[in-house]
């Protein structure tokens, strides 16, 4: 009799035993998958490695599969205020403890091409990652460029081939973002060797597929020309029928292919990250018969060994906070709200102690100096993928207003972030804050940009800052986790009311609020001074970080999400609603 692994008997799906194994795993897909070292841009792939990490904590059967770019780039400053993406290369995934397993082709642009695949397993949990020399760097060119079709081609089809290979077919099929779509076309193309039926083979993959939207305009979705489509993508099929299918979407858009149609078009199931998020994607996006789609909202969580420092870990663990699968325990509210507060005082001094020993050590800022920032100084954080709706500037609007904010309470702001390389908007705009701030005296002093942000700066800045920044205009923000990783660290939220933070009305965090941006600008400033307050006074910080994280423990919880995506396309008895 087969054993069944514990997690699913903890959740009562003995059923799951069946469904989902190491040979039919969870499947999933990502252009950046941030875990093990490989690399990422933002979010999106620090998500997937979440995911990853979880489910092998849970051991639950997964197989994420991504792609090895030969070339990344490091961040460096041209002056003081203009950062720069310096490109180096590294050749060889073994540095990573990647073992190469296999080799698989994919035909692009008339060329046949040989992909080398990548392994690495921890438990339950393994990690392909396809390369080749002239793959390039992570979302290299514009987003309906040749050669971003050719990186998502061969994610899709060179790591079906490369899991049919290792005898793994899946029993969740999920797509992260419409990038990674050719993935289910792979397998449709797969399932209709068996069948003569095309609508039945779209069934099939539709009651596997999970279809994941970070992207909340439907323009930013890329759009391939059928030219681009016949070179890139229809030598990779060998059904005629997905072929005819892949026709009538070309002709039905204008020969153009939508990459977010598709995606909802071969997956039975449709979700959002946050559920503000999902309610604007509803009305946003269309399958491609025409028809709206509904987006069931699945707010991303996080891992927590990942990001909580480990002096506050042990308190959760220690106090019976959370359970085995990182679920809060019946009661957790009870037990946050009786933890010992000068322990939490004790375990924040520890990250913070940390946050300063790193930035004297490791880290330069855009002047290219160490940062020496004293025991008495409490820091504010904004520290993210750098893009224009995230508002890195927002602070700086009123540069007076924010230096008296500062010296008042004697704070010091780091700003971290990487744009895209083709984002010259963006950079303009931190040239901008850098050269405001290097003209005021005070803000000279106290605002600080740190070079080459990624995940060992960002668990630093999350654990160790005093107050965490997330300003996104309200409603462009999918969920942002960082605001997860901040309050489970007793770090203050000061926010605007977008993506996860939106998920709990009223907000127990500061809120930025206002229907203009100055009277957000103006609530930021006051949420400062709050915070300011809040700080000096250890039994005010207590009670506030406590409310904080009773109220959103249980969203930000990485079980809670993988958890959901589960019993989302494998649900018990298997009815499930389908997606219109």
């Amino acid at each position: 009799m087969r054993t069944c692994p514990k997690f699913f008997l903890d959740i009562k799906r003995e059923d799951l035993c069946e469904k989902l194994t190491l040979s039919s795993p969870w499947v999933y897909y990502s252009m950046e998958l941030g875990i093990d070292g490989l690399r990422f841009a933002g979010g999106l792939g620090i998500l997937a490695g979440d995911i990853a990490a979880q489910c092998s904590k849970m051991n639950v059967p997964f197989w994420g599969v991504t792609l090895f770019y030969p070339v990344c780039s490091t961040q460096t400053f041209e002056g003081k205020f203009s950062p720069q993406d310096t490109s180096l290369c590294i050749f060889d995934p073994k540095q990573i403890g990647f073992e190469k397993c296999d080799e698989v082709l994919v035909y692009a642009n008339q060329d046949e091409i040989k992909l080398d695949v990548y392994k690495k397993s921890r438990g339950s949990s393994s990690i392909l990652a396809l390369s080749e020399p002239g793959l390039g760097e992570l979302y290299q060119g514009e987003k309906e460029s040749d050669h971003r079709l050719y990186q998502e081609v061969v994610l899709g089809f060179a790591g079906h081939a490369a899991l049919k290979a290792a005898g793994v077919a899946p029993a969740i099929l999920h797509l992260n973002e419409a990038a990674t779509v050719f993935a289910a076309l792979a397998e449709l193309d797969s399932v209709c060797k068996e069948s003569d039926d095309l609508n039945e083979a779209i069934d099939k993959v539709r009651a596997k597929t999970v279809f994941t939207n970070h992207t909340l305009v439907a323009a930013a979705v890329a759009v391939f020309s059928r030219n681009q489509v016949e070179r890139f993508v229809y030598g990779n099929l060998q059904s005629n029928k997905v072929k005819s299918f892949l026709d009538m979407l070309l002709q039905e858009g204008g020969d153009k292919l939508n990459l977010s149609s598709l995606a909802i078009t071969l997956s039975g199931n449709v979700n959002s990250v946050s559920k503000l998020h999902g309610r604007i994607a509803t009305g946003q996006f269309y399958s491609s018969d025409g028809s709206l789609v509904d987006f069931k909202p699945v707010t991303n969580g996080i891992f927590l060994d990942r990001w909580v420092s480990d002096e506050i870990l042990d308190i959760y663990h220690g106090n019976s906070v959370l359970d085995d699968y990182d679920l809060p325990k019946k009661g957790f509210e009870k037990i946050i709200s009786g933890l010992e507060q000068q322990r939490l005082v004790d375990a924040k001094d520890a990250a913070r102690g940390r946050l300063r020993a790193y930035l004297r050590d490791s880290r330069l800022d855009n002047y290219g100096n160490k940062v020496d920032i004293g025991d008495e100084v409490k820091i504010v954080s904004w520290a993210r993928r750098l893009v224009d709706y995230k508002r890195p500037k927002m602070m700086f609007d009123k540069p007076d207003k924010l230096a008296e904010v500062l010296e008042r309470h004697n704070m010091y702001v780091l700003i971290s972030g990487k744009s895209h390389p083709g984002d010259e908007a963006m950079r303009d705009e931190i040239r901008h804050i850098l050269s405001t701030s290097y003209n005021a005296p005070i803000l000279e002093k106290r605002v600080h940009y740190l070079q080459d942000y990624d995940e060992e700066l960002a668990l630093m800045l999350v654990s160790g800052s005093d107050v965490w920044l997330n300003t996104p205009i309200v409603g462009m923000e999918a969920c942002g986790t960082s605001i997860w990783k901040a309050m489970v660290n007793m770090t203050i939220l000061i926010s605007t009311i977008d993506g996860g933070a939106a998920d709990i009305e009223p907000p127990e965090y500061i809120a930025i609020k206002g229907d203009f941006m100055r009277e957000e600008v103006e609530s930021l400033y006051d949420g400062l001074n709050r915070a300011g307050e809040i700080l000096k006074d250890k039994d005010k910080w207590n009670e506030f970080v406590k409310r904080q994280l009773v109220t959103y423990l249980p969203i930000m919880s990485g079980g809670r999400m993988v958890r959901e995506y589960i019993e989302m396309v494998l649900p018990k008895g298997g009815e499930k609603d389908e997606i219109g």
